[in-house]
């Protein structure tokens, strides 16, 4: 079966108030957003690394490490496996992950606004 994935530039992302803009707009797989690792991690504070040649995305922040490989239902937060809802995915050539895993890892309140189709992150 195919993966349906529904892009669309009318998904947005909030964060402590500010809006965040992508050079890939969101998309919803499933019922969950993805949105480019890189601007929702840097937004948070998060330090970035990313290995090309293992699809491997690690994103520290004080104390919580967290780990996605690319197409992985598995991820891990301070090495704990955690079962994604959908995993991270290559769209466009950005690295796509579920924004409310990564922002719940990180300590922060996420909260979606049916209304406005956006995704409202606070920390």
């Amino acid at each position: 079966m195919t993966d349906v994935i529904a892009q669309s530039s009318e998904i947005k992302v909030k964060y402590n108030g500010t809006y965040l803009t992508f050079d890939q707009p969101p998309v919803n797989q499933d019922g969950s957003v993805l949105v480019p690792m890189k601007v929702i991690f840097e937004a948070i504070g998060a330090a970035l690394t990313w290995d090309p040649a293992e699809k491997k995305v690690t994103a520290i922040l004080g104390d919580k490490t967290i780990v996605l490989v690319i197409g992985n239902q598995t991820a891990t937060v301070n090495g704990v496996p955690q079962t994604l809802s959908v995993p991270a995915k290559l769209i466009n050539s950005r690295t796509m992950v579920p924004v409310r895993f990564v922002s719940e890892s990180l300590d922060a309140d996420v909260s979606w606004d049916q209304t406005t189709k956006t995704v409202i992150i606070k920390n």
